[in-house]
């Protein structure tokens, strides 16, 4: 699976929009253009999925789109360290979407969330 799309947006404003990648990819600019923040941006949502929360930024939202055979796109927001909303799409058909208050699987809702 290769991660083709990352968007990334902190609380205090800064925004990554539309990086696309390809299998191997280089991040070359002049300086103070975004280089190193795109580059912490994206080991940040790394350090967060594998449970490193202690060098994480508190509150932050990305998307991710990977191509195998298809599209898969995964989204989540974090607010203050907790995942408070997320959805899972393969080819443009929603399998989770996850809220604090509900959750839907393939559409159906289940509890608790």
């Amino acid at each position: 699976m290769i991660l083709s799309d990352f968007k990334y947006k902190e609380l205090n404003g800064w925004q990554l929009t539309g990086l696309l990648l390809n299998d191997l990819n280089l991040v070359v600019g002049y300086n103070a253009t975004g280089k190193t923040k795109t580059i912490n941006a994206l080991s940040n949502v790394i350090r967060f999925i594998k449970g490193e929360h202690s060098d994480v930024a508190p509150s932050f939202c990305c998307s991710m789109t990977f191509k195998n055979s298809g599209l898969l796109k995964y989204s989540f927001e974090v607010k203050d360290g907790k995942v408070v909303s997320e959805t899972l799409e393969k080819d443009g058909y929603s399998l989770i979407q996850r809220t604090e208050n509900n959750a839907f699987i393939k559409g159906e809702a289940i509890n608790p969330p």
